[in-house]
C-alpha cells in the first residue's frame, strides 16, 4: 500500500495534503517519510501509528502464524475479513511512531478510542514536538475510533479547509 501511494504520487507532480484514518493515517506518515517534499499536511483521524503493538495485544499471533490467516471484524463492510500473516510481517518492518518533522500534523482523536486508544496519539504528539520545526496539534474529541458524530465531522472539516 504504501509503495502503491508513493508511486501515484510522485507520478502527480503536485504536493498534498494527506488525510488517513485509522492504518490510513500510518500509510500517510509512512509516505510522508519517503516523500516530504511532496506532503504539505498531514490530517489523521485516530491513527493506528503504532500497530504492532495494538495487534499483538490484543490477539494470539502464534495462531494466526500456524493458520497463515486469522480473521478481523471489520465495520465497514460489518463482517469477517481474512487477513493473511504476511500482513503482520509487513508490519514489522516499519517503526512504531513513525516520525514526521517536514510539515505541519494535525491529529483528531477521539476520547472513547477502544480501537487506538487515544494515549498513543498523545505519545506520538509528545514525541513529535521534541523533533519538529512544524507544528503539530491534537484536538480530541467526544467520540470513538470512528469519528462519525455530527459535532467531530465538523470538526474534522474545519481543519481540512484550515489547511486548504
Amino acid at each position: 500500500m504504501v509503495d502503491h501511494i508513493e508511486k501515484k504520487i510522485i507520478k502527480s507532480n503536485s504536493t498534498w495534503i494527506f488525510i488517513g484514518s485509522s492504518f490510513g493515517g500510518l500509510v500517510s506518515t509512512l509516505v510522508t517519510q519517503r516523500q516530504p517534499k511532496l506532503i504539505r499536511s498531514l490530517v489523521l483521524l485516530a491513527p493506528a501509528l503504532n500497530p504492532l503493538e495494538l495487534w499483538t495485544s490484543k490477539i494470539n499471533v502464534e495462531q494466526w502464524k500456524k493458520d497463515g490467516f486469522m480473521n478481523f471484524f471489520n465495520q465497514n463492510t460489518q463482517r469477517d475479513e481474512s487477513i493473511d500473516y504476511g500482513f503482520l510481517l509487513d508490519l514489522q518492518t516499519y517503526s512504531s511512531y513513525p516520525v514526521v518533522t517536514t510539515c505541519p500534523i494535525t491529529i483528531i482523536h477521539g476520547i472513547h478510542d477502544d480501537v487506538v486508544p487515544i494515549q498513543a496519539s498523545r505519545e506520538y504528539m509528545k514525541k513529535i514536538r521534541l523533533l519538529n520545526k512544524h507544528s503539530i496539534s491534537l484536538i480530541e474529541v467526544d467520540d470513538d475510533h470512528y469519528l462519525r458524530k455530527d459535532e467531530t465531522l465538523n470538526t474534522i472539516k474545519k481543519v481540512i479547509r484550515d489547511f486548504h
